[in-house]
């Protein structure tokens, strides 16, 4: 990905930090002043190049799958969406620490019996939501799981930049046909 330039504000957004980098966008901490909305105070903004075909925006897939989430414990909340010439963006629910950077601050670099199910449970239950909303998520790792930033006791699933759309019917479950090509 080419370096963005990203301007210091955004609509009612205020960039104030780069939070991280992957390899199709970037996340900043953002923020907002405007108190009459809901919005009000830091979020998390998702950057991505725009792309000549729409197809190609790893960004759209993410905002899909979050806008059918909408509401449900364990996905981040969308504030805003946009678009300029140079990048689509999209504003959701700041994240506190991944949970493998958290266990790694654990004494022995591990979770206690507790909090490994109090984790599990959270994430099937997230699992189950995505499911039943007609995604998988294709790259489940640790870095995309992380505890709340305002409630750490609350587990998020992240990053569907590489779901999928699974058809169902009466019969039977299908993920959407292969693409031809992989660019």
């Amino acid at each position: 990905m080419g370096k963005l330039n990203i301007p210091k504000t955004i609509g009612i957004w205020s960039v104030q930090a780069l939070i991280g980098t992957g390899a199709f966008g970037s996340v900043f901490l953002v923020r907002t002043e405007v108190k009459s909305s809901k919005k009000f105070g830091y979020a998390a903004m998702k950057v991505e190049k725009r792309r000549k075909h729409r197809e190609e925006e790893v960004l759209r897939m993410e905002v899909w799958v979050l806008k059918k989430l909408q509401g449900i414990p364990s996905f981040c909340t969308i504030y805003n969406l946009g678009q300029t010439a140079e990048f689509t963006y999209v504003v959701m629910t700041l994240l506190g620490k991944p949970i493998d950077d958290l266990r790694r601050m654990q004494k022995n670099r591990r979770f206690s019996t507790a909090t490994t199910l109090r984790i599990g449970v959270q994430l099937m239950k997230a699992f189950c939501a995505l499911h039943r909303a007609g995604f998988i998520h294709r790259d489940v790792k640790p870095a995309n799981i992380a505890a709340g930033h305002k409630r750490a006791d609350v587990i998020y699933l992240f990053d569907f930049g590489l779901a999928r759309l699974i058809y169902t019917d009466e019969s039977k479950t299908t993920l959407r046909p292969r693409r031809k090509k992989v660019k």
